[in-house]
C-alpha cells in the first residue's frame, strides 16, 4: 500500500526547481489554481504520483487519489480516534477521557470550533435522513449513532448492568465503541458523497472552499486518516488480508474518486463515478459487519464476556451495515435489526451472512469484492 503524502510547498520556477507558478491558497479557492489542477488531473499527473507533478502544499495523496481541496483538518479526525482507542486500552479503561474526546474533539479544528465524532453522529445539521435513507427506513431515530456511542461510553441505556453491576463488562462496551466509531466514520463518508451530489448539481456550488469538489476530497480525508492509521483504511487493510480480497477496499474508493474529480473541477457531476463510490462504501460497510460476524460462533462457544463482546461488536458495525441492508430491502432489514437487538436470542453467524448475501444480490454489489468473507 502506498503512503499518504503531504506535498511540499510549490517550488519557485525561476529557481529551476519546478514548473508550477506560485499562488496562494486564497487564489486557489477563487479559481486561479483550479484550471491548473484540472489540467494536471486530466493528464493523469495528479493521481498519487508526486514525482511527476508538483501539487499544492495542502494536497493529500494516496492510493491513486490526490485531494483538490484543503482537507487537512478533516484528515486529522483519525487522531481523535487514536486518543479514544488509547483511553480504552488503559487499565482500567478511561471512559471519561474517551467520552471527552468523542464529544468535543481536539485535532479536527475547522473554522471557529473543534469538530468531533459527536458533532456528526448527533444528526449533523439534520442531514441523516438524506444521508442514510436505509437506516431511517429501519425506523431509526436520526441520532441513532450518537445514542449508541454515548450509551456505550457512559455505561447507560442498553449498556446498563445487571445483578448489581453498574454497566456491562468493559469487553462489551469497548467492542461496541470501536466498531461503532468506524461505522460512524463510514457514514460520515456517505454524508460527504451525498453533499457533493447536492451542492454542485442542485445548488451550482462547485467551489473548492465549500462546494462539491471539497466534499469529494473530504470523503477521502475521513476514510484514509493521517498516514493511513486509526482509520477505515487501516481497518480495511486488516480485513483485506483476513479474507483474501482481490482488491483493497480503499482502492475501490479512491479509483472512482480520482476518475471523477476532473469532471467536478469542470463543474460537471460524475454520475457513474459517484455510483461506484457509493457501491464501494456499501461493500466496506458489509465487510466491516462480516468481519465481526466471522468471530461470532467461536465467541459464543467461549461464552461469558467473550460472547457478549462479539455481539456488541456486531451491533456497532451494524450502524453502517444497517443503511446498506435498509436500502436493499427495508422490511428484511428492519426484521434483522429487531433480531439483532432482541435480548432473548442473538442470531447466529449463518443467519447474518445469509442476510448480507441477499443484500449483495439486491444491490448488485460485486460478489468478488468480498473474498472468503461470504
Amino acid at each position: 500500500m502506498s503512503t499518504l503524502h503531504v506535498q511540499l510547498p510549490l517550488r519557485n520556477p525561476q529557481a529551476g526547481l519546478g514548473w508550477f507558478p506560485s499562488f496562494t491558497y486564497t487564489d486557489w479557492q477563487q479559481g486561479i489554481g483550479r484550471g491548473l489542477l484540472a489540467s494536471v488531473l486530466l493528464l493523469g499527473l495528479g493521481r498519487g504520483d508526486p514525482a511527476r507533478a508538483e501539487m499544492p502544499s495542502f494536497a493529500l495523496s494516496a492510493e491513486g487519489f490526490t485531494t483538490a481541496a484543503d482537507v487537512r483538518p478533516h484528515n486529522r479526525l483519525s487522531l481523535d480516534i487514536a486518543e479514544i482507542n488509547g483511553a480504552l486500552t488503559a487499565f482500567p479503561p478511561d471512559y471519561s477521557a474517551a467520552l471527552q474526546r468523542y464529544a468535543f474533539g481536539r485535532h479536527f479544528n475547522w473554522r471557529d470550533s473543534s469538530h468531533s465524532l459527536a458533532f456528526f453522529a448527533d444528526d449533523y445539521q439534520g442531514r441523516m435522513p438524506r444521508t442514510l435513507p436505509g437506516a431511517i427506513a429501519l425506523g431509526w431515530d436520526p441520532t441513532f449513532q450518537h445514542q449508541f456511542l454515548t450509551s456505550a461510553l457512559m455505561g447507560t441505556g442498553a449498556f446498563s448492568g445487571q445483578n448489581q453491576r453498574r454497566s456491562l463488562s468493559d469487553a462489551a462496551r469497548i467492542a461496541a465503541i470501536r466498531s461503532g466509531i468506524l461505522a460512524t466514520v463510514l457514514n460520515w463518508c456517505r454524508l460527504e458523497l451525498t453533499e457533493a451530489s447536492i451542492r454542485g448539481p442542485q445548488d451550482n456550488n462547485w467551489s473548492l472552499a465549500n462546494g462539491s469538489p471539497k466534499n469529494w476530497s473530504e470523503l477521502f480525508a475521513f476514510w484514509y486518516g493521517v498516514e493511513g492509521q486509526h482509520s477505515l483504511h487501516a481497518e480495511m487493510s486488516r480485513i483485506s488480508t483476513r479474507f483474501g480480497l482481490p482488491e483493497h477496499p480503499t482502492q475501490r474508493v479512491t479509483q472512482p474518486l480520482a476518475a471523477g474529480q476532473p469532471a467536478l473541477l469542470e463543474k460537471r457531476w460524475p454520475e457513474a463515478e459517484a455510483t461506484s463510490v457509493q457501491q464501494a462504501l456499501d461493500v466496506a460497510a458489509l465487510l466491516l459487519f462480516l468481519d465481526r460476524v466471522a468471530d461470532l460462533d467461536a465467541a459464543v462457544a467461549a461464552g461469558g464476556d467473550t460472547a457478549l463482546a462479539a455481539q456488541w461488536s456486531i451491533r456497532g458495525a451494524w450502524l453502517a451495515a444497517g443503511d446498506t441492508l435498509g436500502r436493499a430491502n427495508p422490511e428484511e432489514g428492519k426484521a434483522l435489526h429487531e433480531t439483532l437487538w432482541a435480548i432473548e436470542e442473538f442470531p447466529n453467524a449463518t443467519t447474518l451472512k445469509d442476510a448480507v448475501n441477499q443484500a449483495i444480490d439486491q444491490l448488485s454489489l460485486p460478489r468478488e469484492a468480498f473474498g472468503s468473507a461470504i
